[in-house]
């Protein structure tokens, strides 16, 4: 009993410890808000209240045990709703405080000489507080009040009212931001998405919706279709393949991801479907949504070992590595839960090994090396040197894994397991998109001791919406460790055109 009521004892006083903090912080936070006028760059509304307002905001309650507070219609009584603006940074209006504005001196009587008694007289009291609003907006019985507050600030930004701002300085010229910034929401993801991928995304969604709602993005195609086509895949939507909830489209390469090779040097073409999902429903909240782009394609095998190395936009030696058929996944989505955005390919498929397009050695023993299964996974987080998004950072981080497995066919096929190991792989991409001009874009990615450098440049643009780019690929040959017999020993390197339409 005794050590029970000890234990009742340091719980308590932990609580009052924390509770103790609490009032700490919301008090550090509501003398910044105050009397901060620097770097806080708030804005108010002054508002004058109509009866229904007065009704829909009385007895609002307030935190430390204060009296419930009724606003008021006087003619000498006005208010001023202090908010934080929505920003790339904040998803959201906020509010922070209310103030109450009251002139004394509009009821001052004359006095013996014609002057007012006391001169003209401003009693300003803050009346609900920035604890005050919090606990409003976290409380499913009092929300209503905050939710009536915030539509006021709403209806008049949504008629063009200008609020005033409490910043001293001129944030513009004084105030950098020089680390850096990051979208609250997947403003970043479809930014990346839309400028390098091959796939549809709708187009502009941050420009497209209401601001202040956010609640639809508007798809503003200049077409039905859109193309993406180069020397290495090709993709295709049409807007009948736009389900609302969920889009598809085509795609065909001559690729395989996770491996050190280049199109047309993996032997195969794959074939298959993408399509981006609203685990929410509705694929045109896209900004707030948590959204999945996923891909399934079928891999076949393509003979390309006699001509790869002459194709004449490939600087490559002959292939040495067999690609076995088979499905693959490649998923990509938004943020869930305060997590980041999720990257995972995973590839397997058939085991027959009876007839290699490359091998080695003498026909009546020779060796081949393949490849049938593939995965990585990785995490991304992105970043923007400034509001502008000028120069767009994007960097993957995670892990891969491929097998190889050697195959002679010396009296007919023995195999061994040659490969298996998980490596790390590193991504980083840095886009430059001035003025909303997307001109150029690299990336620069380390997996299995192989760097590999992809290059973009826009050459020109025809109305309305014609694109074509300049692009280059480059893989090196192994670096801090020998060549492994499926490896190339000079690197490898490609050039292409890529033309995009609708985009």
């Amino acid at each position: 009993m005794k050590r029970f009521f000890i234990f009742v004892v340091v719980l308590f006083l932990i609580g009052e410890v924390s509770a103790q903090e609490l009032r700490n912080i919301y008090g550090k936070i509501e003398k910044k808000l105050v009397f901060d006028r620097n770097y806080l760059n708030l804005f108010y509304f002054p508002i004058e209240l109509s009866p229904e307002d007065v009704s829909a905001l009385t007895s609002v309650p307030r935190a430390d045990e204060r009296e419930p507070y009724s606003f008021r219609k006087a003619d000498n009584i006005s208010y001023q709703i202090v908010f934080l603006k929505e920003t790339i940074e904040v998803d959201s209006i906020t509010i922070l405080y209310v103030k109450e504005i009251v002139d004394k001196s509009a009821g001052d009587s004359l006095s013996f000489f014609g002057e007012t008694s006391g001169g003209p007289q401003i009693d300003t009291n803050i009346v609900l507080r920035f604890k005050d609003i919090s606990e409003l907006y976290f409380s499913s019985e009092n929300k209503k009040y905050y939710d009536y507050v915030y539509s006021k600030i709403i209806n008049l930004l949504e008629t063009n009212e200008e609020p005033q701002s409490l910043l001293t300085i001129n944030i513009d010229e004084q105030v950098s931001k020089g680390g850096g910034i990051t979208s609250a929401d997947n403003k970043d993801f479809i930014n990346f998405s839309r400028v390098n991928g091959i796939h549809r995304f709708p187009k502009d969604p941050a420009e497209s919706a209401p601001k202040r709602g956010r609640k639809k993005a508007v798809e503003t195609s200049v077409s039905e279709y859109q193309v993406d086509a180069s020397f290495s895949r090709v993709s295709f939507f049409h807007k009948s393949m736009d389900f609302g909830f969920s889009s598809i489209s085509a795609e065909m390469g001559f690729g395989t991801p996770v491996l050190n090779v280049l199109p047309w040097q993996s032997m195969t073409m794959s074939l298959g479907i993408r399509s981006l999902v609203s685990i929410t429903g509705d694929i045109s909240g896209i900004l707030d949504a948590f959204i999945i782009d996923a891909k399934l394609l079928g891999r076949t095998r393509l003979n390309t070992s006699s001509f790869a190395s002459s194709l004449p936009f490939l600087y490559i030696d002959k292939p040495r590595l067999n690609v076995g058929p088979g499905i693959m996944i490649d998923l990509s989505g938004s943020r869930a839960y305060g997590l980041p955005f999720f990257n995972l390919f995973f590839s397997t498929g058939s085991e027959d090994f009876s007839s290699p397009f490359t091998k080695f050695g003498k026909s009546d023993s020779a060796d081949a090396y393949f490849t049938t299964k593939q995965w990585e996974m990785s995490m991304s987080f992105y970043w923007n040197n400034s509001e502008q998004m000028t120069v767009r950072f994007r960097m993957d981080v995670g892990v891969g894994n491929y097998d190889v497995v050697k195959a002679n066919y010396y009296r007919g096929i023995s195999k061994k397991l040659v490969y298996n190991q998980i490596q790390p792989v590193i991504s980083t991409y840095i886009t430059f998109v001035p003025k909303g001009n997307e001109f150029f874009g690299s990336k620069f990615r380390i997996f299995d001791n192989v760097l590999g450098i992809d290059f973009w440049m826009k050459v020109f643009e025809m109305a309305p919406s014609h694109l074509f780019r300049f692009e280059t690929s480059f893989l090196s040959p192994p670096m801090f460790r020998s060549l492994h017999p499926w490896e190339s020993e000079g690197g490898s390197t490609m050039v292409q055109v890529r033309y995009r339409y609708g985009f």
